[in-house]
């Protein structure tokens, strides 16, 4: 029940906000420090860096939470790493929008997490934000000493838009067979970008986003030139031979839920181990609030068991 309730008070509050008529300047403004204040989980340290961004645009701010971890002796000398990349439609948040989710991620997969402040539509159209997610996944990869991290125990992860651009990511790294991606972690992903032409679930009353929403995100991502049938906008149209073993999480109440369950069906088709979670009542977004939703708190508490499981270094007990 406490579930559902906050559904209803999400869906009133983001309806109230958002019109497919907004200007996504004016919205990212009014959505500006509106979410729900994060718990922070306390870690052994949280701090911010830039990087030089793709192409010469300026600089990528990373922000790089390093977790707590056991003194006891057997503890590795290097732990995984994951580039987590922020949701927000490629119009909004920032790489300290998701701010709970990387603090609990680092602590529950014990994990160097580093998500990264890609470039916002509708100023920086695709493929600005993917090249950044590029650069910033080849950066955590090549400074995995100094963070304290293992290399060949490598995930990205993203939810909604970072969904896409870290599967973009994995299919990128597997055609340039660098940098060697163990995992991907898709949450609620954007997988085809054919929006609203793409198949999507039975509207429900109780969608947060809905499928106009979405195409308006994706319009001011793409633009009018661009392909939707390109495989890096819409990964879910790509080969997906040898791309990383991956978990998706679903929500029931969201267009974008057969998207990333067919993603998961596609993958191990091709002999890619993948799995697939959907949770019952729950909307696109709802990973954000794991203070408030104990169905969000679940997801979770699933994902860091099964990014851990993944990640294990077989030299340890």
């Amino acid at each position: 029940m406490a579930d559902q309730a906050f559904v209803q008070q999400t869906k009133q509050y983001w309806t109230k906000m958002f019109d497919t008529s907004a200007d996504a300047l004016q919205l990212r403004r009014n959505l500006r420090g509106r979410c729900p204040p994060p718990r922070r989980e306390p870690l052994a340290r949280v701090h911010t860096c830039g990087m030089p961004g793709a192409g010469g645009h300026g600089e990528i701010r990373l922000r790089i939470y390093q977790p707590w971890l056991p003194t006891a002796v057997g503890r590795p000398a290097r732990i995984p790493l994951m580039v987590y990349l922020h949701g927000g439609g490629f119009v909004l948040r920032d790489e300290e929008s998701c701010e709970a989710c990387c603090r609990r991620l680092a602590n529950g997969v014990g994990a160097v997490v580093v998500s990264v402040d890609y470039r916002l539509a509708p100023q920086h159209r695709f493929p600005a934000a993917l090249d950044d997610a590029w650069a910033a996944t080849l950066w955590v990869a090549a400074h995995a000493d100094v963070l304290g991290g293992d290399p060949t125990r490598l995930a990205v992860a993203g939810e909604g838009a970072g969904g896409n651009l870290a599967a973009a990511v994995c299919l990128r790294a597997r055609d340039h067979q660098h940098p060697p991606i163990a995992f991907q972690l898709l949450i609620y992903p954007v997988l085809d970008q054919r929006i609203p032409a793409a198949t999507a679930p039975a509207r429900s009353a109780r969608d947060v986003v809905t499928i106009e929403q979405l195409g308006w995100f994706s319009d001011h991502y793409l633009g009018p030139e661009s392909t939707r049938l390109q495989p890096s906008v819409s990964p879910l149209l790509a080969d997906p031979a040898g791309l990383p073993a991956a978990h998706i999480v679903t929500a029931q109440n969201d267009p974008l839920r057969d998207q990333g369950e067919q993603f998961a069906h596609l993958l191990r088709s091709a002999g890619v181990p993948a799995t697939a979670r959907r949770y019952p009542g729950m909307f696109h977004g709802f990973f954000n609030l794991p203070d408030h939703m104990p169905s969000a708190a679940q997801a979770h508490t699933d994902v860091h068991a099964i990014v851990r499981d993944a990640l294990h270094d077989p030299q340890m007990p």
